[in-house]
């Protein structure tokens, strides 16, 4: 017997990467690459409905909380851009990469 499904629709990007991405992108975008475009909160919903889900058992998990980069040239600051790294850490959370919304 199955309640609820709580799906984790966040961190699909962040300073663990060496380019800049959504922390949780409803869709995918038409410059993603073929893997990048399962990075999506629509793919990982449409695969558990494709897997026999019930739509009203999945509960979408949404951040309250930013991603952050370091770009490698300040000057490109698009999706996709190259990153050193995590941004600079928040008065509150303390680490590099990870703002809270208040922030």
């Amino acid at each position: 017997y199955l309640d609820f499904i709580n799906l984790m629709a966040y961190d699909f990007h962040g300073k663990w990467e060496r380019e800049t991405g959504h922390n949780a992108p409803l869709y995918a975008s038409s410059l993603d690459s073929e893997w990048q475009k399962q990075l999506s909160v629509d793919n990982a919903a449409t695969m558990w409905v494709k897997l026999g889900t019930p739509k009203e058992k999945l509960i979408i998990g949404m951040p309250t909380y930013g991603r952050s980069f370091t770009l490698s040239n300040p000057d490109n600051f698009r999706v996709h851009a190259a990153a050193s790294g995590g941004g600079k850490a928040g008065e509150y959370t303390k680490e590099s990469g990870f703002l809270a919304y208040y922030e």
